[in-house]
């Protein structure tokens, strides 16, 4: 008996432990009572709307529903506080919201006569009684947010269900006008709550009436859920299809309930393809906030805020986008538009970075997932900017593609995800013009309703209006309209190495932070490496927050150690290497990476290069860390009998302001006669420069940024030194 007064976390209470248990009736019912206020009647309930609060300017009503065995005043109401926080606290919040609550008769137990309402019953005295309402405040139209506890989520989805497919207009305004719900506690797919059904009624204690078939629609197997739920899911993808923004947001309980343990799960509280959020806090208390310094409030408040900022849409918005036929469509000025706009395609890049570094290892980003700043990131309303900052192969590039999936996964379909791979030496990403064309470019292609912004000037200019001299102030007006316009829900902005943005750097810069402050709707995530004029304007955000993976060692260094193992095990089997010989090489690589993924990737394909019988031998050759590794690779060029033309070959791929391509290279270099278009040997050189150059498809590139660096900034001689000498190598620069 003493261990029931101790559950664990994952302990529940069934129909048999609670018959058995000598608790007394009026403690159990206490324990499991959402607040319903005792003194409660039949002839009294405190059902329908109730305002909280009124506000003559108002541009959004949020109506709190409150769950099973509650009341609209008491469930929303802490222990040892008279009125609920929705009337305390929201108001000097939020200025412009008339916040209202809403109750039925959820009991399944009465001492006088229960209600015998099913769920579709409360749903249409909820729709009903909230047209009513708003009708009469000359509000039909005004954005609505649902805040909804428990079963009150289930009644909220049937509502809107009903409204949707209302024959009557006025019933329609409902779901016209909702703007999104948040979930607190809702058991979409069920919970163990059921179960109550089958308890004798002498366990509640004196009970002249019982309704449970509201406990009946909790059940796993309810048809009646199922059905809610599958409507509410297909309703809210066709909005998404037709363009229209609807929010959904869903809280789940970290605490057991005295006794009973959990009531609803994670699995059940969260609507597949939205964030779930916690609330440290058991079913009862996750609605009933103390203080507005509870972490449960500021991330109530946080979802609300944002919403409410995002600029308010026309109430009859789905009206408009409601037909497919009436969708926009890209016309044949569109079309010439998004040409000409189209710079590269971000999502070819990315998957093409990943096939050149060998595919991306899950396990080697996972850590970012658990950091504290990240989740900050990710779920505080208030964290917009990112900044990852590292060394030169800490792997930000891949840990940024991992990141990019994992949002892919986590977030609405609603939500973009847009992102950029920077690179120095192409001039497609390497300058804040092309960066934020690509960023513009993404926007309209996957929100076809936002081409007008760029058409208003584009059908007056053509072309230039993205490669004059005029273009970034032309974009940027562009993209600040762009995210102020109401179609646009929230998104990420993603920009891999900043640090190789040659030209503009500052102005873009001075975009992010800014934007970053006015718009709520937008979260930024940066890397780069570490350089000061980077950090000097960012730190002007106050939401600004920095992940220096220098400081997550442990984190990167075992993430590093996947990577090995990985790339170890692949090159064994290519080589057919020995148990013995693999396990040194891992030995070897674990003890001298130091944390770095690119470092690792070179020495592989130096092994990759060497003959079998030769691994061990030459894995000794290889120093720790990247400069002297560069530098080794640098008197590896040094010894080889083709020299001169190695030299000739990184002096240009150096010195050129855009990759080259291998049919290229002999216009550049000289190549001797008979083997200049000879492709095998062409690709052939490139690959004995040392590994300071890779081919992707027919182009030219360097391994990393670090290794140009590395050439043109460390003084070993004049032999694979300067840009200057290499300028004499080029006899046409394209």
């Amino acid at each position: 008996m003493r261990s029931l007064l101790r559950p664990t976390k994952s302990s529940k209470a069934t129909p048999q432990k609670l018959q058995e248990t000598s608790l007394g009736r009026a403690g159990f019912s206490q324990e499991i009572d959402t607040g319903a206020s005792k003194s409660s009647t039949a002839s009294c309930f405190p059902d329908g709307t109730r305002l909280l609060h009124d506000c003559s300017d108002a541009i959004v009503d949020i109506c709190f529903v409150h769950g099973l065995t509650g009341d609209r005043d008491s469930t929303w109401t802490a222990d040892g506080k008279s009125t609920p926080w929705p009337k305390t606290f929201l108001p000097s919040k939020l200025h412009r919201a008339r916040i209202l609550t809403y109750g039925y008769d959820a009991y399944i137990t009465r001492k006088v006569v229960a209600s015998s309402n099913r769920l579709i019953d409360h749903a249409t005295n909820l729709l009903n009684d909230l047209v009513t309402d708003r009708f009469a405040c000359n509000a039909s139209s005004r954005p609505l947010i649902f805040v909804v506890h428990s079963l009150g989520g289930l009644v909220c989805k049937k509502a809107i269900l009903l409204s949707r497919n209302n024959p009557e207009p006025h019933l329609r305004d409902i779901f016209d006008s909702t703007k999104g719900v948040i979930f607190m506690g809702t058991p979409h797919k069920g919970a163990w709550m059921a179960d109550w059904a089958k308890i004798p009624a002498s366990v509640f204690g004196l009970v002249k009436s019982t309704n449970t078939t509201l406990l009946d629609v909790l059940k796993r197997d309810s048809q009646l859920l199922q059905s809610i739920q599958f409507d509410f899911l297909a309703m809210v993808r066709q909005l998404r299809e037709d363009g229209r923004r609807f929010e959904v947001t869903c809280f789940f309980e970290e605490l057991p309930m005295p006794i009973v343990g959990q009531i609803v799960s994670k699995e059940s509280a969260t609507l597949e393809g939205y964030t779930p959020l916690s609330i440290h806090a058991n079913h009862r208390n996750m609605v009933k906030f103390r203080s507005t310094e509870e972490n449960g409030f500021k991330r109530l408040l946080g979802e609300l805020s944002r919403w409410i900022a995002q600029p308010c849409e026309d109430a009859r918005l789905s009206s408009r986008v409601s037909s497919p036929n009436e969708r926009r469509l890209f016309d044949a000025g569109d079309r010439a538009c998004l040409r000409d706009l189209f710079i590269t395609n971000p999502c070819d890049d990315k998957s093409r970075i990943e096939r050149t570094k060998g595919g991306l290892l899950k396990d080697s980003y996972r850590w970012i997932l658990d950091n504290n700043q990240f989740k900050d990131w990710c779920y505080n309303q208030e964290q917009r900017l990112l900044w990852i900052k590292g060394h030169p192969g800490k792997g930000k590039t891949m840990l940024l593609c991992g990141i990019i999936d994992e949002l892919i996964k986590m977030t609405p379909d609603t939500t973009l995800i847009l992102f950029c791979f920077c690179q120095s030496a192409d001039a497609r990403v390497n300058n804040a013009t092309a960066i934020l064309r690509g960023i513009i470019f993404q926007l309209v292609d996957k929100l076809p309703m936002l081409i007008p912004y760029v058409r208003r000037q584009y059908d007056q200019i053509g072309k230039q209006l993205f490669e004059g001299i005029n273009a970034w102030d032309a974009l940027s007006k562009i993209f600040s309209d762009i995210l102020e316009d109401p179609i646009l829900s929230g998104s990420y902005i993603i920009i891999d190495a900043l640090d190789e943005c040659i030209e503009g750097m500052p102005l873009l810069l001075d975009l992010i932070t800014q934007k970053s402050y006015t718009c709520l709707n937008i979260k930024w995530l940066i890397s780069s490496r570490y350089w000061p004029a980077i950090e000097e304007q960012l730190s002007m955000v106050n939401q600004e927050a920095m992940l220096s993976l220098e400081l997550v060692d442990e984190a990167i260094s075992a993430a590093v150690a996947t990577y090995i193992h990985f790339k170890v095990q692949k090159l064994a089997e290519r080589k057919k290497y020995e148990d013995g010989v693999r396990e040194t090489i891992c030995r070897h690589l674990l003890s001298n990476a130091h944390g770095t993924f690119l470092w690792v990737a070179l020495v592989c394909d130096e092994l990759a290069k060497a003959r079998k019988w030769n691994a061990l031998e030459l894995l000794d050759t290889f120093p720790p860390g990247l400069e002297p590794l560069y530098r080794r690779m640098v008197e590896q060029v040094r010894g080889s009998q083709e020299i001169e033309i190695y030299e000739r070959i990184l002096r240009v791929v150096i010195a050129v302001y855009r990759p080259i391509t291998l049919e290229e290279l002999p216009a550049l270099v000289d190549i001797p006669d008979g083997v200049s278009n000879d492709n095998e040997f062409l690709t052939e050189v490139i690959g004995g420069c040392g590994s300071f150059l890779i081919l992707r498809e027919r182009d030219i590139f360097f391994v990393h940024q670090s290794a140009k660096d590395f050439l043109l900034e460390t003084p070993l001689n004049e032999t694979l030194l300067s840009k200057s000498h290499a300028l004499t190598q080029i006899r046409y620069v394209p």
